[in-house]
């Protein structure tokens, strides 16, 4: 055999072991990284949240409400297809709406724990705050927002059969806030026959809707508040309101009853318009500011005559005030009280203690309303010495009365 060949092929058969070596190390270094990845416990990466529809609105700071957070997640999770968050204008209804959608928004997306929270395969916000809203828009926002443009250019009665069929085939959440201003009665019809699996959650300044499982709103309390006063002030670079005293801030707090729009409102007068505390506070004991006509304004337009001069008398009483005190005061009777106070109540104007029997039941009315109510009556004062008149008396009369109750 030539010895170069014999050479040659020896060269090849190195080269083919030495190859499978390679190969050999490459394979074990690999088995050890797959076997260290598998003992450390490696997960793989996370899959992309979940694609859920919505066109929910940016949410700003949220402060305490725990309990109503909860009895709202406790509402949308039960059977019951219609929830309403009622209160004051002003109260938080929005904001805790938006608070709860937002975290249900994203525990269906798998961003935080779903514990406790309900999950939803889609979420439509619609708002009738300074526009009207038909079931026209609200239908057309529904298949815009669940990604159905198609069904929008339908006929409104073809339309809703769509709708509905659509809320039918996964858990949707419905949003309608300022439910009080819709005069389109359709809308109340399609939110009380909404189909399961859906829900609706509503704000309103009325406790209308009897079918709805309602969560009622007051003002916060004093910790939430004076937590709240101090963010705004710091929001806003105001140290003497972020850090100020607790028994100063009280005063602003007492003022506004806890009400999250006047807190704002107030901490806002101080830094924009350079008011003073004092200043402030006395606005909000006059009723003076655009606030009180942004919360009063067309409540008070809708009231019936003995619901408004009921309302003017309240400030009269220090604390509440029982059926037959508000009688006498008034000078409205019987069924005419009833209804006046009905009215009231459902308006969140005036608020009724929880005693079933009527002798006991006790009406009161938030820092604000007894302020704008006290406003409402002055003005009266002024139009007439003493020809106005508030439940048979001189309303100059009355309007004494509610300053030494002061």
């Amino acid at each position: 055999m030539d010895i170069w060949a014999l050479i040659a092929g020896l060269a090849v058969i190195v080269g083919i072991a030495a190859g499978i070596v390679q190969v050999l190390d490459y394979l074990e270094k690999r088995r050890e990284k797959e076997q260290e990845q598998g003992a450390e416990g490696a997960i793989a990466p996370s899959p992309p949240a979940q694609a859920v529809p919505s066109n929910l609105p940016p949410r700003g700071e949220f402060i305490g409400r725990e309990k109503e957070k909860a009895r709202v997640r406790e509402a949308l999770a039960s059977r019951w297809p219609l929830t309403c968050i009622d209160g004051i204008g002003g109260i938080g209804k929005t904001a805790l709406a938006l608070e709860v959608a937002g975290d249900c928004l994203r525990a269906s997306k798998g961003e935080i724990p779903a514990d406790g929270i309900p999950a939803f395969n889609g979420f439509i916000w619609t708002t009738a705050k300074d526009r009207e809203l038909a079931l026209n828009d609200v239908l057309d926002t529904i298949a815009r927002t669940l990604d159905y443009p198609g069904v929008a250019q339908q006929p409104l009665e073809e339309k809703q059969e769509s709708v509905c069929r659509l809320l039918q085939t996964k858990p949707y959440l419905l949003i309608v806030d300022n439910f009080e201003t819709i005069t389109d009665n359709p809308v109340r019809d399609f939110l009380l026959r909404l189909p399961e699996p859906s829900k609706a959650l509503i704000t309103s300044r009325e406790q209308k809707l009897r079918q709805a499982w309602a969560v009622s709103l007051k003002g916060l309390e004093q910790a939430e508040a004076l937590t709240l006063i101090r963010s705004e002030g710091r929001r806003l670079g105001l140290a003497a309101v972020e850090e100020g005293e607790e028994r100063v801030l009280l005063h602003l707090y007492q003022a506004t009853g806890g009400a999250p729009l006047a807190i704002k409102w107030a901490v806002g007068q101080i830094k924009q318009k350079g008011q003073s505390l004092d200043t402030v506070l006395a606005a909000l004991h006059e009723a003076k500011g655009d606030i009180f006509e942004e919360v009063f304004a067309r409540s008070w337009s809708l009231l019936s005559d003995d619901a408004q001069r009921i309302l003017m008398v309240m400030p009269i009483f220090a604390a509440s005030a029982s059926r037959t005190a508000i009688e006498a005061a008034s000078d409205v009777h019987h069924s005419a009280l009833d209804e006046g106070l009905g009215q009231l109540v459902e308006m969140w104007l005036v608020e009724a203690s929880e005693e079933l029997h009527i002798a006991k039941r006790r009406y009161s009315i938030h820092p604000l309303t007894r302020a704008f109510a006290g406003a409402r009556l002055a003005e009266d004062a002024q139009k007439s010495v003493c020809g106005g008149q508030v439940g048979g008396r001189c309303t100059k009369d009355v309007l004494s009365l509610v300053k030494s109750r002061k």
